[in-house]
């Protein structure tokens, strides 16, 4: 998954490449949830609702790009899969790296 047209996630870890690297995603119930709330060790990862694509997102990129307080359910209508192009009902999902 890819935001926009922007490039690939620099700014995630290497372990978090790995399958087995994140704690399972669940969807936040919380719409007010903004990237300045979310601790450092939490992933984001874009979900296509066409082809169920998973791709990693660079949340500080996106959160130097939108501001901080930006709440995180006001970027889905700009989500776009880089699968299969597909731009409508795209999710974000929330990881948590393990420690």
């Amino acid at each position: 998954m890819r935001e926009g047209a922007g490039s690939s996630a620099p700014g995630v870890p290497a372990a978090a490449h790995a399958a087995d690297a994140a704690a399972p995603f669940k969807q936040s119930k919380d719409d007010d949830l903004t990237f300045e709330q979310l601790e450092q060790w939490y992933l984001l990862a874009g979900y296509c609702a066409m082809c169920s694509h998973t791709g990693w997102l660079d949340r500080w990129e996106l959160s130097r790009r939108y501001g901080k307080r930006t709440p995180i359910v006001t970027l889905f209508p700009r989500l776009r899969c880089t699968k299969c192009n597909n731009r409508i009902g795209n999710r974000m999902k929330l990881g948590r790296m393990k420690r």
